[in-house]
């Protein structure tokens, strides 16, 4: 399961560098084309809308994985131990899953079955695509959500064992 989530990581964060460049890239050719050929550019703004939704998408999937710190009790739950933890990071997970499971994966679900048909304006994408990562993210979210709270079981039950 570790070499999934290092490849999974490692591609999310891959993926995250290519968009920011491309990002840079494109903000870069709108304020040209806007300021110095006094031609604004249609495609890119749509093009840096959907590419930043991809990005933070991505990111908060990649903040599951990495730091297990989003959307996370940390100073709390730092002052328990043993099976007070335990509890705390049940409900933490719980309401983190039903989070995932209700908002990213059924409604972003809900969303790419309402963008089938529909196209944007400027670059013509499928808007179900651009909808697309929503339950994309919401997947990413939950496979490292889960493995990270598998990792602190396994870390708090070796603290009551005292090793």
């Amino acid at each position: 399961m570790n070499n999934i989530r290092t490849i999974l990581e490692r591609t999310v964060l891959t993926l995250i560098t290519v968009f920011l460049a491309l990002l840079v890239i494109m903000a870069t050719w709108q304020v040209i084309a806007r300021y110095l050929l006094n031609s604004p550019s249609q495609f890119t703004d749509e093009a840096l809308r959907y590419t930043m939704i991809w990005s933070v998408y991505l990111g908060a999937s990649y903040a599951f994985g990495l730091t297990d710190r989003h959307m996370s009790l940390g100073l709390i739950k730092e002052m328990f131990k043993g099976k007070k933890r335990l509890v705390l990071e049940a409900f933490n997970y719980i309401a983190v899953m039903l989070f995932i499971v209700l908002v990213l994966i059924k409604g972003g679900f809900n969303l790419v079955s309402m963008g089938v048909g529909q196209h944007s304006d400027s670059l013509d994408l499928p808007m179900n695509l651009v909808y697309s990562i929503i339950p994309i993210a919401g997947f990413l979210s939950l496979f490292f959500k889960t493995l990270n709270f598998r990792d602190v079981v396994r870390e708090i039950r070796s603290e009551e064992n005292g090793y």
